[in-house]
């Protein structure tokens, strides 16, 4: 009889997504705590500005739900 156990399958990988493509919609801005919400949204590499307290960022994605702000 057939065993299902047998059979190896590949370990499921999502594809890579290419940073630049990779859209956030809101940030927690890491000096005054103040959520920010973007329409048009950010990407990496982008430089963004907390609506609350000025300070600016350049945003780091770091995988598909996660980014770094690092201020400048």
């Amino acid at each position: 009889m057939f065993d299902d156990r047998d059979i190896e399958e590949e370990p499921k990988v999502k594809p890579q997504v290419p940073l630049s493509k990779i859209k956030f919609y809101e940030f927690d801005c890491p000096n005054c705590d103040a959520n920010n919400p973007m329409n048009d949204g950010f990407k990496h590499d982008d430089e963004i500005v907390c609506l609350f307290c000025g300070l600016e960022f350049k945003v780091k994605t770091l995988s598909e739900d996660r980014f770094k702000l690092i201020p400048i």
